[in-house]
Protein backbone atom coordinates (compact mmCIF):
# COMPACT_ATOMS: atom_id res chain seq x y z
CA UNK A 1 0.00 0.00 0.00
CA UNK A 2 1.44 3.58 -1.41
CA UNK A 3 -1.91 5.74 -0.63
CA UNK A 4 -1.16 9.27 0.01
CA UNK A 5 -5.00 9.79 0.51
CA UNK A 6 -5.71 12.50 3.70
CA UNK A 7 -7.12 9.71 5.59
CA UNK A 8 -3.83 7.65 5.38
CA UNK A 9 -1.78 10.11 6.00
CA UNK A 10 -3.92 11.10 9.20
CA UNK A 11 -3.99 7.13 10.16
CA UNK A 12 -0.17 7.26 9.77
CA UNK A 13 -0.15 10.23 12.06
CA UNK A 14 -1.95 8.41 14.49
CA UNK A 15 0.24 5.35 14.26
CA UNK A 16 -2.89 3.36 12.74
CA UNK A 17 -4.70 3.33 15.70
CA UNK A 18 -7.67 4.77 14.91
CA UNK A 19 -10.14 4.75 18.37
CA UNK A 20 -9.79 8.16 19.94
CA UNK A 21 -12.85 10.33 19.46
CA UNK A 22 -12.61 13.79 20.90
CA UNK A 23 -15.69 13.13 23.52
CA UNK A 24 -15.59 16.93 25.03
CA UNK A 25 -15.82 18.40 21.38
CA UNK A 26 -18.35 15.78 20.23
CA UNK A 27 -21.10 16.76 23.05
CA UNK A 28 -20.78 20.40 21.77
CA UNK A 29 -22.68 18.87 18.15
CA UNK A 30 -26.13 18.53 18.06
CA UNK A 31 -26.18 16.47 14.91
CA UNK A 32 -23.83 14.36 13.18
CA UNK A 33 -23.53 12.33 9.11
CA UNK A 34 -24.74 8.75 10.24
CA UNK A 35 -21.50 7.23 8.97
CA UNK A 36 -19.32 9.22 11.87
CA UNK A 37 -22.50 8.30 14.48
CA UNK A 38 -22.05 4.34 13.50
CA UNK A 39 -18.39 4.98 14.00
CA UNK A 40 -19.13 6.98 17.31
CA UNK A 41 -21.04 3.75 18.28
CA UNK A 42 -18.08 1.41 18.33
CA UNK A 43 -15.63 4.39 19.24
CA UNK A 44 -13.85 4.68 16.39
CA UNK A 45 -13.40 8.53 15.73
CA UNK A 46 -15.22 10.13 12.79
CA UNK A 47 -12.61 11.00 10.73
CA UNK A 48 -12.13 7.63 10.04
CA UNK A 49 -16.01 6.85 9.50
CA UNK A 50 -15.40 6.38 5.83
CA UNK A 51 -16.65 2.81 4.61
CA UNK A 52 -14.89 2.84 1.36
CA UNK A 53 -11.70 3.95 3.24
CA UNK A 54 -12.03 1.76 5.37
CA UNK A 55 -12.79 -1.26 3.43
CA UNK A 56 -10.40 -0.56 0.67
CA UNK A 57 -7.47 1.01 2.91
CA UNK A 58 -7.46 0.47 6.55
CA UNK A 59 -9.07 -3.20 6.75
CA UNK A 60 -6.43 -4.54 4.27
CA UNK A 61 -3.51 -2.87 5.79
CA UNK A 62 -4.74 -4.20 9.34
CA UNK A 63 -5.74 -7.49 8.36
CA UNK A 64 -2.29 -7.82 6.70
CA UNK A 65 -3.55 -8.33 3.43
CA UNK A 66 -2.04 -4.59 2.13
CA UNK A 67 -0.26 -3.52 4.50
CA UNK A 68 1.34 0.16 4.67
CA UNK A 69 4.86 -0.14 3.64
CA UNK A 70 5.44 3.49 4.98
CA UNK A 71 4.27 2.88 8.64
CA UNK A 72 6.56 0.61 11.13
CA UNK A 73 4.98 -1.49 12.77
CA UNK A 74 5.77 -2.29 16.70
CA UNK A 75 6.26 -5.43 18.25
CA UNK A 76 2.79 -6.36 19.25
CA UNK A 77 0.79 -4.24 16.27
CA UNK A 78 -0.29 -7.53 15.41
CA UNK A 79 -3.01 -8.92 17.56
CA UNK A 80 -3.74 -5.37 18.08
CA UNK A 81 -4.78 -5.05 14.29
CA UNK A 82 -6.78 -7.86 14.17
CA UNK A 83 -9.09 -6.56 17.23
CA UNK A 84 -9.37 -3.52 15.37
CA UNK A 85 -10.06 -5.44 12.05
CA UNK A 86 -12.59 -7.07 14.37
CA UNK A 87 -14.45 -3.80 15.04
CA UNK A 88 -14.16 -2.43 11.70
CA UNK A 89 -16.20 -4.89 10.36
CA UNK A 90 -18.69 -4.15 13.15
CA UNK A 91 -19.11 -0.20 11.77
CA UNK A 92 -19.65 -1.48 8.44
CA UNK A 93 -22.14 -3.75 9.33
CA UNK A 94 -23.90 -0.72 11.43
CA UNK A 95 -23.26 1.43 8.61
CA UNK A 96 -25.68 -0.86 6.09
CA UNK A 97 -27.92 -1.08 8.59
CA UNK A 98 -28.67 2.17 9.90
CA UNK A 99 -28.93 3.31 6.61
CA UNK A 100 -31.19 0.90 5.71
CA UNK A 101 -33.02 2.30 8.18
CA UNK A 102 -33.38 5.67 7.45
CA UNK A 103 -36.94 6.92 6.66
CA UNK A 104 -39.23 6.51 4.71
CA UNK A 105 -38.38 3.04 5.26
CA UNK A 106 -37.41 2.64 8.02
CA UNK A 107 -37.87 4.83 12.27
CA UNK A 108 -34.78 6.44 11.61
CA UNK A 109 -35.38 10.19 11.11
CA UNK A 110 -33.35 12.62 8.98
CA UNK A 111 -31.81 15.79 10.85
CA UNK A 112 -32.82 17.78 7.82
CA UNK A 113 -33.81 17.24 4.17
CA UNK A 114 -33.87 13.47 2.85
CA UNK A 115 -31.33 10.52 3.41
CA UNK A 116 -28.52 10.71 1.56
CA UNK A 117 -26.62 6.99 2.76
CA UNK A 118 -24.32 7.65 5.37
CA UNK A 119 -24.11 11.23 4.39
CA UNK A 120 -27.00 12.00 6.11
CA UNK A 121 -27.02 14.57 9.10
CA UNK A 122 -29.29 12.95 12.02
CA UNK A 123 -29.43 13.66 15.74
CA UNK A 124 -27.38 12.36 18.20
CA UNK A 125 -29.73 11.69 20.48
CA UNK A 126 -32.70 10.58 17.86
CA UNK A 127 -29.47 7.92 16.46
CA UNK A 128 -28.95 7.20 20.53
CA UNK A 129 -32.54 6.26 20.69
CA UNK A 130 -33.04 4.06 17.67
CA UNK A 131 -29.31 2.12 17.93
CA UNK A 132 -30.43 1.41 21.89
CA UNK A 133 -34.08 -0.52 20.71
CA UNK A 134 -32.10 -2.26 18.40
CA UNK A 135 -29.63 -3.68 20.89
CA UNK A 136 -26.40 -1.73 19.59
CA UNK A 137 -23.62 -1.50 22.58
CA UNK A 138 -22.02 1.86 22.84
CA UNK A 139 -19.50 3.96 24.80
CA UNK A 140 -20.60 5.61 27.86
CA UNK A 141 -19.46 8.77 26.40
CA UNK A 142 -21.82 8.23 23.51
CA UNK A 143 -25.01 7.15 25.40
CA UNK A 144 -25.00 9.81 28.18
CA UNK A 145 -26.06 12.36 25.86
CA UNK A 146 -29.26 11.11 25.59
CA UNK A 147 -29.76 11.98 29.34
CA UNK A 148 -28.40 15.20 29.21
CA UNK A 149 -31.36 16.78 26.96
CA UNK A 150 -34.73 13.94 28.55
CA UNK A 151 -35.59 12.58 31.68
CA UNK A 152 -34.60 8.97 31.43
CA UNK A 153 -37.68 7.11 31.27
CA UNK A 154 -38.07 4.36 34.10
CA UNK A 155 -36.86 1.44 31.19
CA UNK A 156 -36.17 1.24 28.07
CA UNK A 157 -37.93 -1.17 25.36
CA UNK A 158 -36.62 -5.02 26.41
CA UNK A 159 -35.74 -6.91 23.45
CA UNK A 160 -37.32 -9.67 22.04
CA UNK A 161 -36.05 -13.24 22.27
CA UNK A 162 -34.40 -12.95 18.86
CA UNK A 163 -32.79 -9.83 19.55
CA UNK A 164 -28.99 -10.63 20.02
CA UNK A 165 -26.97 -8.12 22.29
CA UNK A 166 -23.77 -7.06 21.28
CA UNK A 167 -20.47 -7.49 23.37
CA UNK A 168 -18.14 -7.46 21.59
CA UNK A 169 -16.93 -3.29 22.09
CA UNK A 170 -14.53 -2.88 25.12
CA UNK A 171 -15.59 -1.32 28.36
CA UNK A 172 -18.86 -1.94 30.89
CA UNK A 173 -21.82 -0.82 27.81
CA UNK A 174 -24.80 -2.54 29.86
CA UNK A 175 -27.72 -4.35 27.54
CA UNK A 176 -30.71 -2.49 26.15
CA UNK A 177 -32.95 -3.34 28.36
CA UNK A 178 -31.42 -1.41 31.32
CA UNK A 179 -32.78 1.87 32.68
CA UNK A 180 -31.29 4.99 30.57
CA UNK A 181 -29.81 6.24 33.98
CA UNK A 182 -28.02 2.56 35.49
CA UNK A 183 -26.63 3.15 31.60
CA UNK A 184 -25.21 6.52 31.98
CA UNK A 185 -24.58 6.46 35.85
CA UNK A 186 -21.56 3.32 35.12
CA UNK A 187 -18.48 4.80 33.69
CA UNK A 188 -17.41 2.40 30.58
CA UNK A 189 -13.53 2.71 30.65
CA UNK A 190 -12.26 4.81 27.84
CA UNK A 191 -11.35 2.72 24.76
CA UNK A 192 -7.49 3.48 24.53
CA UNK A 193 -4.63 1.89 22.61
CA UNK A 194 -3.43 0.77 26.11
CA UNK A 195 -6.67 -0.57 26.68
CA UNK A 196 -7.49 -2.64 23.32
CA UNK A 197 -3.75 -3.74 24.05
CA UNK A 198 -4.10 -5.36 27.18
CA UNK A 199 -7.78 -6.79 26.50
CA UNK A 200 -6.00 -8.49 23.15
CA UNK A 201 -3.03 -9.86 25.74
CA UNK A 202 -5.60 -11.26 28.43
CA UNK A 203 -7.65 -13.05 26.29
CA UNK A 204 -4.68 -14.77 24.55
CA UNK A 205 -3.13 -15.22 27.84
CA UNK A 206 -6.35 -17.28 28.50
CA UNK A 207 -5.71 -19.97 26.31
CA UNK A 208 -2.61 -21.07 28.05
CA UNK A 209 -1.74 -22.66 31.43
CA UNK A 210 1.10 -22.10 33.08
CA UNK A 211 4.42 -23.69 32.47
CA UNK A 212 7.89 -23.99 33.92
CA UNK A 213 10.95 -22.57 32.59
CA UNK A 214 11.47 -26.43 30.58
CA UNK A 215 8.73 -25.61 29.10
CA UNK A 216 9.54 -22.12 28.01
CA UNK A 217 13.08 -23.34 26.80
CA UNK A 218 11.39 -25.75 24.34
CA UNK A 219 9.32 -23.67 23.08
CA UNK A 220 11.60 -20.12 22.55
CA UNK A 221 15.16 -21.03 22.16
CA UNK A 222 18.16 -18.77 22.03
CA UNK A 223 20.18 -21.52 20.96
CA UNK A 224 20.34 -24.82 18.93
CA UNK A 225 21.20 -26.96 21.66
CA UNK A 226 18.78 -27.64 24.40
CA UNK A 227 21.43 -27.64 27.33
CA UNK A 228 21.60 -24.33 27.06
CA UNK A 229 18.42 -22.83 26.45
CA UNK A 230 17.03 -24.75 29.22
CA UNK A 231 19.62 -23.54 31.44
CA UNK A 232 19.01 -19.52 30.05
CA UNK A 233 15.55 -19.98 30.96
CA UNK A 234 16.82 -21.46 34.77
CA UNK A 235 18.19 -18.04 35.17
CA UNK A 236 15.68 -16.41 33.59
CA UNK A 237 13.09 -17.87 35.99
CA UNK A 238 15.73 -17.69 39.20
CA UNK A 239 15.63 -13.62 38.39
CA UNK A 240 11.98 -13.09 37.56
CA UNK A 241 11.97 -10.68 40.10
CA UNK A 242 14.82 -8.30 38.96
CA UNK A 243 14.33 -9.01 35.65
CA UNK A 244 10.91 -8.22 34.95
CA UNK A 245 9.69 -11.96 34.07
CA UNK A 246 7.83 -12.31 37.59
CA UNK A 247 5.54 -9.28 37.10
CA UNK A 248 4.90 -9.74 33.26
CA UNK A 249 3.89 -13.40 33.03
CA UNK A 250 4.35 -15.20 36.30
CA UNK A 251 0.63 -16.62 37.16
CA UNK A 252 1.89 -19.46 40.33
CA UNK A 253 4.84 -20.34 41.98
CA UNK A 254 7.73 -21.62 39.32
CA UNK A 255 4.67 -21.31 36.28
CA UNK A 256 4.43 -18.38 34.07
CA UNK A 257 1.89 -17.85 31.03
CA UNK A 258 3.65 -19.30 27.75
CA UNK A 259 2.30 -16.05 25.63
CA UNK A 260 3.09 -13.16 28.43
CA UNK A 261 6.06 -14.71 28.85
CA UNK A 262 7.23 -14.88 25.27
CA UNK A 263 6.20 -11.29 24.90
CA UNK A 264 8.48 -10.04 27.36
CA UNK A 265 11.17 -12.35 26.11
CA UNK A 266 10.91 -10.52 23.17
CA UNK A 267 10.95 -7.08 24.35
CA UNK A 268 13.66 -7.65 26.69
CA UNK A 269 16.11 -10.12 25.09
CA UNK A 270 15.38 -9.23 21.58
CA UNK A 271 16.03 -13.34 20.44
CA UNK A 272 17.64 -13.35 16.77
CA UNK A 273 15.77 -14.17 13.91
CA UNK A 274 13.05 -14.20 16.42
CA UNK A 275 9.36 -11.96 15.59
CA UNK A 276 5.63 -12.39 16.99
CA UNK A 277 4.57 -14.06 14.15
CA UNK A 278 7.10 -16.96 14.74
CA UNK A 279 6.71 -16.56 18.42
CA UNK A 280 2.59 -17.13 17.79
CA UNK A 281 3.42 -20.19 15.19
CA UNK A 282 5.12 -21.77 17.87
CA UNK A 283 2.82 -21.27 20.65
CA UNK A 284 -0.02 -22.32 18.32
CA UNK A 285 1.82 -25.69 18.26
CA UNK A 286 1.97 -25.84 22.03
CA UNK A 287 -2.19 -25.05 22.90
CA UNK A 288 -3.22 -27.01 25.54
CA UNK A 289 -6.42 -29.19 24.21
CA UNK A 290 -9.13 -26.70 25.87
CA UNK A 291 -7.46 -23.66 23.30
CA UNK A 292 -7.06 -25.85 20.18
CA UNK A 293 -10.09 -24.37 18.20
CA UNK A 294 -8.03 -21.02 18.80
CA UNK A 295 -4.83 -22.23 16.71
CA UNK A 296 -5.98 -20.42 13.30
CA UNK A 297 -6.07 -17.10 15.35
CA UNK A 298 -2.29 -17.22 16.31
CA UNK A 299 -1.21 -19.06 12.68
CA UNK A 300 -3.47 -15.83 11.54
CA UNK A 301 -5.69 -18.01 9.10
CA UNK A 302 -8.53 -16.95 11.38
CA UNK A 303 -8.06 -13.82 9.63
CA UNK A 304 -7.42 -13.71 5.84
Amino acid sequence: MLENDELTIQARVSKWYLFSPNWNFIRQIPAVPLGSLCGLSIGLAPMFADPNWVINVAMPHLNGTDTDEVFEAGLDDAHVNKYQTGLLSKFIERAHVATANLEPLGTLQPAVGFADSTKTLVRVVDFIRWATVKGWSMPHELVEQLQRVIEPPASLPAMNESSSIDTGQVGEFQTAAEPLQARTEKKAEPLTIALIRQTVHDEIASWFDGVGYEQLASMFKESSDPKENERVWKSYAAEASKNGLREAAKVKRSKFNPYKAGLWWLDRKRPTDWTQAKMDRTLANNLPARSLEHKPKLTGDDYK
